[in-house]
């Protein structure tokens, strides 16, 4: 483990004392972006930093499906086979779904049903940048609600909704994996944690002049 990425472990460790075991998830999330993927190698450094077993480090690791196991591709293009949900979408969409669905072998009609089941897979036209708040258990009992009626204010759109210059979409999406740093907002996939309803307007003037 390079000296850096000890050093950026530690950082998140010491968030959560005297809990280690809190850090995990920033301490993967970290780790598999300077390697790429979390070999066990890889786990044994990041549990040796974090005083955990490997096991550990695994388990959690195993259980979401943002960590990668074994070495990928350059591209990344990830299908579920969970339950299928309605068929929507405009013919934009379909079109979409076609060549995906020729590309892995699929039907339009399967890939549509999967996309339909989970919050990151955009239906409809969404802005330039994608502000995502997390209502789950952990962010809701902090005040996700407050901050989900701070961006109602700030943008003046509800979840859902799309602001009248196409700049901003905002969404409330369930659990991002983050409950050790509640509320979790992502803009652009980029997570900004932790938030509360005055740190709102900084995070989308932000976004509005391009920071």
């Amino acid at each position: 483990m390079s000296p850096s990425l000890y050093e950026a472990i530690q950082e998140e460790r010491a968030k959560y004392p005297p809990e280690s075991r809190s850090a995990v998830l920033p301490a993967l999330r970290l780790a598999q972006d300077e390697y790429g993927w979390l070999s066990p190698d890889v786990l044994r450094e990041v549990a040796d930093a974090l005083e955990l077993t490997p096991a550990y480090c695994h388990s959690i690791a195993s259980f979401y499906n943002q960590f990668h196991l074994a070495p990928i591709g350059e591209h990344l293009v990830e299908v579920c086979t969970n339950v299928s949900c309605a068929v929507v979408g405009a013919q934009q969409v379909v079109e979409a779904f076609e060549e995906v669905g020729e590309a892995l072998d699929l039907t339009p009609a399967y890939c549509k049903a999967v996309a339909s089941f989970y919050d990151m897979f955009h239906l409809e036209p969404v802005g330039r940048h994608v502000v995502e708040i997390c209502t789950n258990v952990s962010c809701a009992l902090v005040g996700a609600q407050q901050v989900v009626e701070t961006y109602e204010e700030e943008l003046g759109i509800r979840p859902g909704e799309t602001s009248e210059d196409g700049l901003m979409t905002l969404r409330t999406i369930e659990c991002a994996g983050g409950c050790g740093t509640a509320v979790v907002v992502s803009v652009d996939g980029r997570y900004v944690e932790p938030v509360q309803p005055n740190d709102v307007p900084g995070i989308v003037e932000g976004v509005r002049s391009g920071d």
